[in-house]
């Protein structure tokens, strides 16, 4: 099975005012649901990142994700504030 990721599995992500998301987190689950899926640390998909992925200082994570099922993504502070969510149709629109 392969991989499909973000436009770059190595991925930043920022807060509102647009600085990186140091210390945030990206929690996945399957697209329309509160079911956490798996993201991966690698293109191989054989090792699972903790859900929430926690972004390092600069607002970086390595995200790969596996091509079904969808997702939905929740990304949050380190308070665990909302920033976004987006649920997603497809993972393939992730990766344009």
């Amino acid at each position: 099975m392969a991989a499909i990721g973000f436009s770059s599995p190595n991925i930043q992500l920022f807060d509102h005012n647009g600085d990186p998301l140091a210390g945030g987190f990206l929690n996945a689950y399957i697209a329309g649901t509160d079911t956490r899926q798996d993201t991966f640390t690698d293109h191989e998909l054989a090792v699972p990142n903790e859900n929430p992925v926690e972004l390092d200082s600069a607002g970086r994570a390595v995200v790969y994700l596996s091509p079904t099922p969808a997702y939905k993504f929740v990304l949050t502070d380190a308070d665990g504030v909302e920033i976004w969510t987006q649920d997603m149709n497809s993972p393939a629109a992730v990766a344009s």
